[in-house]
């Protein structure tokens, strides 16, 4: 669900955890990128282990659909799997993400991993084609129901045949336009807003008060060598921020919690909290349990912490993601509901605050198909703080459940309202509006 709060994006900060599961022992020192002149696609999908049924829809996904209909293209055609004889996360894929001339994302089961990658993707401008199976559809999730997904289906012959028929169709419109940044007709989606959120925070942790702000690029941390002698030394002698985002790029929550403490030591509440939020994110409940307590320690007197707001706004933000990727949506909405309760009702806290994390409960409820509970709680955020996402998100909820008159009435609003971006521009578009 968009929140398209308007924050700087900082000029070099990359970092990005993803979670590779079982890949196949395949040995590439690097991820194959295309030979001299030819294109690549990188699919980005769930995966799965082998044997599993998440396995077998990606495979189906890849060899009966993507690799056929990309055939006439001459793309190389590259899935995570297929590239590395490591679990642990790469460059490699990083560099996939970003840089592939094309980008098929397959948002079928709403995978947390693939909502991370394809925000990476669309934040990088460059095409990519969403894709989702048939059946899926009726749940796209409210980040990214506002943009173009191709609905595919390949449980038939004639069915893979017209999913192969509709993929080419958007391939030969970035043919056409030879794959140029933003050829895809897309904006940055809300998910890669919300994402760039987290990097943003997640920057601090890699700026180093002691080099001037300098931070460690991934293949400074990915092509450090994992001896344990050479590990230990860094393990005492680098600075916690580094050992936290390295514990997490290799997927060890434990130890990144373990770390936790030194880091609080010498960081504030709001780069801590955006710290923390990086392993809920992962789905610790150890790490859900620590931000409770930050939560209710903020609530006791949230004047008495420095930058009050933005420390519930990264609240707020970790516990959807944590709700999200560890798939317990009713539980969340639950708890979104008290906290947001409790926000709204303090007046230490700004309306726009109080908007974020109303929204918050809207995110979770169009995730749980609850979409009156989602209208009242966007409702609500619109009328704290009437910011062009809220009219925007409210408006795709009356859309979908079909009322019409309130659809009209928001839209007539969201056109008047002043900074909308082009997502809010096509919605307009779409139902006759002039934008």
């Amino acid at each position: 669900m968009p929140t398209c709060i308007q924050l700087c994006r900082p000029q070099h900060v990359t970092v990005t955890i993803i979670t590779v599961v079982n890949r196949r022992s395949i040995h590439h020192k690097e991820a194959p990128m295309a030979a001299l002149g030819k294109k690549t696609c990188f699919i980005i999908s769930p995966i799965g282990s082998e044997g599993t049924d998440t396995r077998k829809v990606a495979d189906d996904f890849l060899e009966l659909l993507v690799e056929p209909a990309l055939a006439k293209y001459g793309f190389e055609v590259i899935r995570g799997d297929r590239i590395a004889n490591s679990n642990a996360i790469t460059s490699d894929i990083v560099r996939l993400v970003q840089e592939s001339d094309l980008c098929i994302i397959d948002l079928t089961a709403s995978n947390p991993n693939v909502f991370y990658e394809c925000g990476r993707r669309h934040e990088t401008g460059r095409p990519f084609i969403q894709m989702i199976r048939k059946g899926d559809d009726k749940a796209i999730p409210f980040d990214v129901a506002g943009i173009r997904t191709v609905i595919y289906d390949v449980s038939a012959p004639r069915s893979v045949l017209e999913s192969q028929r509709k993929l080419q169709e958007v391939v030969d419109v970035l043919v056409s336009g030879g794959f140029e940044a933003g050829t895809s007709g897309e904006s940055l989606s809300s998910i890669a807003q919300s994402l760039e959120r987290i990097e943003r925070k997640l920057g601090a942790l890699l700026s180093n008060p002691q080099t001037g702000g300098r931070g460690t690029s991934e293949e400074e941390v990915d092509g450090e060598d994992d001896d344990d002698f050479g590990s230990s030394i860094r393990e005492i002698s680098g600075s916690p921020r580094q050992a936290y985002v390295r514990a997490l790029k290799r997927g060890n929550v434990e130890k990144a919690l373990t770390i936790l403490p030194k880091l609080e030591k010498i960081t504030d509440k709001k780069e801590y909290v955006a710290a923390l939020a990086l392993a809920l994110a992962l789905g610790s409940a150890r790490a859900f349990e620590m931000m409770d307590e930050i939560y209710h320690e903020l609530m006791r007197d949230p004047k008495e912490i420095v930058e009050h707001d933005d420390v519930m706004k990264g609240i707020a933000q970790a516990y959807i993601n944590y709700f999200t990727n560890t798939g317990e949506i009713a539980k969340g909405l639950s708890t979104l509901e008290t906290v947001s309760s409790s926000v709204v009702a303090h007046d230490a806290f700004s309306r726009e605050t109080k908007a974020f994390t109303v929204n918050k409960v809207g995110m979770l409820a169009w995730s749980a198909r609850d979409h009156q509970r989602c209208i009242s709680a966007t409702k609500l955020a619109f009328e704290l703080s009437p910011d062009p996402s809220y009219a925007y998100n409210l408006a795709i909820a009356y859309d979908h459940v079909g009322n019409k008159d309130e659809l009209a009435k928001t839209l007539d609003t969201l056109g008047k309202l002043p900074d909308i971006d082009s997502d809010h521009r096509r919605l307009l578009r779409k139902h006759g509006h002039r934008a």
